[in-house]
């Protein structure tokens, strides 16, 4: 059985189990490992190993009536995703020649010339880059309207509701909000090929790994689901002013950071510098995450969670 086979077989079962298996999902096993790795050997000061470790995988993290609903939204996320999968596809490759023949009506046909090596290395260099950054900007859009509108906000509150972070917070979303960032991904991908279509014709090959934009994987691997922890790991000021840090990530999860959310960004730092919402975390403490008024049932209930926007009616307001 190959490595396709494996993760259809497993995805077919358990659509969430075939995550540890993919190369493009956040939880894939390379990534987990590389956490891990990441968590345990950086610098933390003053503290040692053990205390690291039991922050990453102690049962105090992971054994909370909060990470049960993490898992349960990863499972019911993960089988709505699967039904959907057979047209997954589709839309983006609407998208994409919806966007090259609106060009084309536009300003007319169009191609750079010439197929040598060094053109086609720009080419796909720059694909590749255009895919990474413009996915990276539709998130962090599509994120800061979550907190700001009020009926996206009581979807999002979800996700903010988790008082214990892990790896599977990631997946604490409601089905809705996970729709969204679908939507957002296939208009961000099909945007983009489509104008590469346009520029270059049909001829793209962006550069991957196992599959997945070089960039992204990349990202991934470098201890992405630690953002989703108690681990703190920054980058310092410098580094944290062009890359969002994982205790930046917890800073925007910070229940008592002020009176508004920061650092909504996954990759890039610019978005958030230039919408003035960034702030650095090195010389920050590990907060408090969660919501200050989030009630219990928030926290750990699943009915809660499926009728957010419905039972939060009348919680509070957006984090703008």
């Amino acid at each position: 059985m190959d490595w396709h086979h494996l993760t259809t077989w497993i995805a077919g079962i358990a659509p969430p189990l075939g995550y540890l298996v993919q190369p493009a999902k956040r939880v894939f096993f390379l990534n987990l490992i590389a956490a891990v790795v990441l968590a345990l050997g950086w610098p933390a000061g003053c503290r040692g190993l053990r205390h690291r470790w039991r922050q990453l995988a102690g049962g105090e993290t992971w054994w909370t009536r909060s990470s049960w609903l993490d898992v349960q939204l990863l499972f019911i996320n993960g089988w709505i995703a699967h039904a959907l999968s057979l047209s997954r596809l589709a839309p983006t490759a609407f998208v994409a020649a919806a966007t090259s023949t609106l060009l084309v009506g536009l300003f007319g046909q169009y191609h750079v010339g010439g197929s040598s090596l060094p053109m086609r290395i720009v080419v796909d260099g720059s694909y590749t880059l255009a895919l990474f950054v413009a996915g990276d900007a539709s998130r962090f859009a599509l994120h800061r309207l979550m907190h700001s509108h009020p009926r996206l906000w009581r979807l999002h509150r979800v996700h903010h509701s988790a008082p214990t972070l892990t790896p599977l917070t990631v997946y604490r979303v409601h089905p809705l909000e996970s729709l969204l960032y679908g939507i957002r991904g296939v208009l961000s991908a099909g945007l983009v090929t489509g104008t590469f279509f346009y520029l270059v014709g049909d001829q793209l090959r962006g550069y991957d790994v196992l599959g997945v934009n070089g960039l992204g994987f990349l990202f991934n691997l470098l201890g992405s689901n630690l953002r989703h922890s108690h681990v703190w790991i920054s980058y310092g000021a410098g580094l944290e002013r062009f890359l969002i840090s994982p205790a930046q990530h917890q800073l925007h999860h910070a229940a008592t950071f002020g009176n508004r959310a920061v650092n909504y960004g996954t990759c890039l730092a610019i978005w958030d510098r230039y919408g003035e919402s960034w702030c650095a975390a090195h010389d920050a403490r590990p907060p408090a995450t969660g919501l200050a008024d989030a009630t219990r049932e928030e926290q750990w209930s699943l009915r809660a969670a499926l009728g957010a926007p419905r039972a939060l009616k009348a919680s509070g307001g957006p984090r703008s």
